[in-house]
């Protein structure tokens, strides 16, 4: 982090602190779960907030769940009898705007918890500085890695927190990785289940007979290419007889824009809400994705997806355990599948990210991991 945006940050919280200390009167609260991450992170961790409020521990105390608006509407759509109340922060408002920055701060630091809970593996500099201005008796994290924070940064950030809970070292897929947390926050064995509950939307058996291709992702080399989901549409049509949904988000819409206009296909790309892609996806026969949220929604709704995947974060994202789910399909890239006997070498090289060029993956390997593993007709 550059010199200029450390002393930014020390003379910030100096004034967020003194406004904390004789500014205002603080409001008593339970605890304050912070998660700060993407949509497909909170999706792998949301089933653990129900540990934690009927746990012994902390089932007396209020929760209040300090999240990213990406998601929100998933969290008070699906989690608002365990959660007793949301802040929601704007990721790019709150690192980027120090006006918009300060502003969210001090309505956070009139707030004494009793206990603050930053579960995030991989935590950043921006959100342990949002942990060190907050009020709290006890103040607990993750032992974490360096993927977001350089090991100077952490070593300052660590001492931010007043308890530091273990973490092994080695690639765990992330569902198990926030059940190791949660074990030892609690001191107990979780047998913690991976599970959405749709709701009924207006798209509620408006398709029938369908496939849902998803054609977002947050990066372009995660993208697999428009022409190839056209295909992949077209054939699915052909030889299976079935409708195809396809779904991406606002950022999309210039994508979709080059999606074939066919008797057999719904665009909804930019058309919907999340919790509405949820209902859509639970209905499908199966999904076809690129390797983003969606196939972790399609896990969680029991619904069978094919990823397709460029070796992104392998072994913290994907591929699925067993235990979780037999419903998962990765299609890899040429590169993770001739070394997929060597996981340890994979999760190492590609654990943290890739580069490799997703449409190196042919559109001949999707249509032959379906044909292979599902009879659509059915």
């Amino acid at each position: 982090m550059k010199l200029k945006r450390k002393i930014y940050l020390f003379v910030e919280y100096l004034l967020i602190r003194a406004i904390s200390l004789f500014g205002f009167k603080k409001i008593i609260c339970g605890v304050a779960v912070i998660r700060l991450d993407a949509i497909g992170d909170y999706i792998l961790f949301r089933n653990f907030l129900y540990e934690l409020k009927q746990s012994s521990k902390f089932a007396d105390l209020p929760v209040t769940l300090i999240g990213n608006k990406a998601w929100k509407s998933i969290a008070e759509t699906f989690d608002n009898k365990i959660v007793d109340s949301f802040i929601w922060l704007d990721r790019n408002q709150i690192w980027d705007s120090k006006k918009c920055r300060i502003s969210k701060l001090i309505k956070l630091v009139r707030i004494k918890y009793e206990y603050i809970i930053m579960p995030t593996y991989s935590r950043d500099f921006a959100g342990d500085s949002l942990v060190k201005v907050m009020n709290a008796k006890h103040k607990m994290t993750s032992l974490g890695d360096l993927s977001n924070i350089s090991n100077n940064e952490k070593r300052v950030t660590d001492t931010y927190y007043t308890e530091i809970l273990p973490a092994t070292s080695e690639i765990l897929f992330e569902f198990e990785r926030n059940r190791e947390f949660f074990q030892n926050l609690l001191g107990l064995k979780l047998n913690t289940k991976f599970l959405i509950k749709p709701v009924e939307t207006k798209f509620h058996n408006q398709f029938a007979n369908y496939i849902v291709l998803f054609i977002g992702a947050s990066s372009n080399k995660r993208r697999w290419s428009i022409s190839n989901f056209n295909s992949l549409a077209i054939w699915l049509n052909e030889v299976y007889g079935v409708n195809v949904v396809i779904c991406g988000s606002i950022n999309d819409v210039s994508s979709g824009n080059m999606v074939i206009d066919m008797p057999f296909i719904y665009n909804l790309i930019g058309k919907t809400s999340l919790v509405e892609i949820i209902d859509i996806l639970s209905n499908a026969k199966l999904v076809v994705s690129n390797e983003t949220s969606i196939p972790h929604i399609c896990v969680a709704v029991n619904v069978k997806v094919f990823v397709i995947y460029n070796g992104n974060h392998f072994g913290r994202f994907t591929p699925y355990p067993g235990n979780l789910t037999d419903k998962y399909y990765p299609i890899y890239h040429p590169q993770i599948e001739k070394n997929l006997d060597d996981y340890k070498y994979l999760s190492n090289r590609y654990g943290y990210g890739s580069n490799l060029d997703i449409n190196d993956i042919t559109i001949e390997q999707v249509k032959n991991k379906i044909m292979g593993n599902i009879d659509v007709t059915k």
